[in-house]
């Protein structure tokens, strides 16, 4: 249910890494005018940008599009595997993974995950920094009543393969997990101010939907808010980190990672350093939510024609499944509650959806594509949280603005195919970037 396209990019050498574009694609060049020497960017080098002093420039964090959407090469053997020690645990244990498989068992996926794939086939495939993401329930409260988050892309890549006939160097399986981590206050605050923060974001969610501030007097919402903005800092001065020494322009625009693209001792240089920051970002404490989408067994996505989106909350190293629903973008109240495990087609949501009442279903269909013909009147609400949280609209929805309608990824791959970047991302990434610079 994470929604998240930009012009290819290619990062000359291929080494052992081919290049890759991406689908989706809005035509977009990445940047335009003469590169930076450095890797990392000063306030100097952002356009629109007063640099201040010289110190100033030389301090202030100026991150672009692919610091906060780090989309990698299928081909690139330095990906991080779900099964690697990432610091003193499994990036993604197989006790996780057994869950979510668990949970597709009562659907028509039934045990594709256990029979098409392995524990090790499950690699990630991208991940999203978001300085801020919302906790209330409706778009109005998202750039106030938020907190930083690191979402990764896990998805399960054969290599060398002949599938339906057909040979594959790499080979993306039609479904993915999205792992959603809370920024962590620890490192970043005192120890006082992290429980003081962890506190306030915890009161916040608890919220009822019709008060979202109630929770948080006006001294406490300042109080929450200076601690957002240095954590949010923290992580994403960590992200601009990971650039290696390529130009400053090859960071902009939303696309595949530039060092990933070009492979070799790169490719490997970025490998080590998205690891160090998973080991510091991504741990299973810190782990807050999973989501998942899958097509039954079979691997014909334009035949099979059927999706099943799960949701889950992590609580004391389990997962816990929860009932999908869908909330008001304008007061935060439950339209429709989807069940544990909604299904979707090229041209339909859930059957339950259509079973509602006409008031509930008129609501619906400002926010949820319901058929074919919704697509274009709706897409750019949909792709935008300033008009629906992810919340306010169907898993289904989200993952069906893709230019190949049984193409139903997001930030992952579709077969092997150039990877899909949904129209979402690029919007999310341009409110983070603006958000950041009105915060930092």
């Amino acid at each position: 249910m994470l929604t998240l396209a930009a012009c290819a990019v290619s990062g000359g050498p291929s080494g052992d890494a081919p290049s890759r574009g991406v689908e989706g694609a809005d035509g977009r060049d990445d940047g335009a005018g003469s590169p930076s020497a450095g890797g990392n960017p000063t306030a100097a080098d952002a356009p629109g940008t007063d640099p201040g002093s010289a110190s100033q420039a030389s301090t202030t964090v100026v991150p672009l599009e692919k610091d906060l959407a780090v989309v990698l090469n299928l081909d690139d053997p330095h990906l991080v595997k779900a099964r690697e020690r990432i610091g003193a645990a499994p990036l993604f244990a197989s006790s996780l993974l057994g869950q979510v498989d668990t949970a597709y068992h009562r659907t028509s996926v039934g045990r594709a995950l256990q029979t098409e794939n392995r524990y090790e086939d499950w690699h990630v495939v991208s991940f999203r920094i978001a300085p801020c993401a919302a906790l209330g329930p409706t778009p109005k409260t998202a750039d106030e009543l938020c907190w930083p988050e690191v979402r990764l892309v896990l998805q399960p890549i054969l290599r060398k393969v002949r599938i339906h006939e057909r040979y594959a160097e790499a080979f993306g399986d039609d479904r993915a997990i999205h792992a959603l981590y809370d920024g962590a206050p620890e490192g970043v605050l005192t120890a006082g101010e992290a429980q003081r923060a962890r506190a306030l974001v915890a009161r916040v969610r608890s919220a009822p939907a019709t008060e979202p501030f109630a929770p948080l007097t006006a001294a406490e919402l300042a109080e929450f808010a200076s601690l957002r903005d240095r954590v949010a800092r923290a992580l994403v001065a960590d992200a601009v980190a990971l650039r290696g020494s390529l130009p400053v322009e090859a960071f902009r625009g939303v696309g595949l990672r530039p060092e990933s693209n070009e492979g070799g001792a790169v490719a490997r240089g970025l490998g080590e350093r998205v690891r160090a920051f998973f080991a510091k970002h991504a741990t299973t404490p810190q782990l807050r939510a999973v989501t998942s989408f899958s097509l039954p067994e079979g691997r014909e996505p334009a035949h099979l024609d059927e999706w099943v989106f799960l949701s889950f909350r992590h609580e004391g190293g389990r997962l816990v499944q929860e009932t999908i629903t869908v909330t008001s973008p304008t007061d935060g109240r439950v339209l429709a509650s989807l069940g544990p495990s909604p299904r979707a087609s090229q041209t339909r949501d859930d059957e339950s959806l259509y079973e509602l009442d006409d008031t509930t279903l008129g609501a619906l269909r400002e926010s949820v594509l319901l058929g074919p013909s919704d697509t274009q009147r709706l897409r750019s609400r949909i792709a935008s949280r300033k008009e629906r949280l992810v919340a306010n609209t169907t898993c289904a929805s989200c993952h069906k603005l893709n230019p190949l309608r049984f193409d139903f990824h997001n930030m992952s791959y579709l077969e092997d195919r150039d990877v899909t970047i949904a129209p979402r991302v690029v919007e999310d990434v341009a409110l983070d970037l603006a958000w950041f610079a009105a915060h930092r």
